[in-house]
């Protein structure tokens, strides 16, 4: 389970890593699919993959 890191990484189903380069440069095939507002703020953000963190599955299977 993810808990940190939104934003920081694509969309889901934009087209994988090359969708996802298109959205932000302009050049998607998948661009009418997001709002202007998003795209705005998808583009002023950072793609950053180390920045996102996932818990450890085996503390959460503690849990139950």
């Amino acid at each position: 389970m993810m808990h940190a890191g939104e934003g920081l990484c694509p969309p889901e189903d934009c087209g994988g890593i090359p969708g996802f380069l298109g959205l932000l440069s302009g050049e998607s095939e998948f661009i009418e699919e997001y709002p202007a507002e998003f795209l705005k703020k998808l583009r002023e953000g950072e793609f950053h993959p180390p920045a996102v963190k996932f818990r450890n599955p085996a503390d959460v299977l503690k849990l139950w």
